[in-house]
């Protein structure tokens, strides 16, 4: 994003990337920066859970 000019431009060369790897489907509409770092969090978020379930999950299967 930061080799564009502007920040829609960046957003919108990440999206088509996105759509292009099938991560995320095509975007209706340019997402401004903060509801990209907000949805960046959410998923940091959800990765943290997992990997907290992943090691209590070992840990009980190791105690056997």
């Amino acid at each position: 994003m930061a080799s564009h000019i502007s920040e829609a431009a960046g957003g919108a060369s990440v999206d088509g990337v996105l759509a292009r790897m099938r991560v995320k489907p095509a975007a209706a509409g340019i997402r401004s920066l903060d509801r990209r770092i907000a949805g960046t969090q959410r998923l940091l978020m959800k990765q943290r859970i997992a990997l907290g379930l992943f090691v209590a999950a070992s840990l009980v299967a190791l105690s056997f």
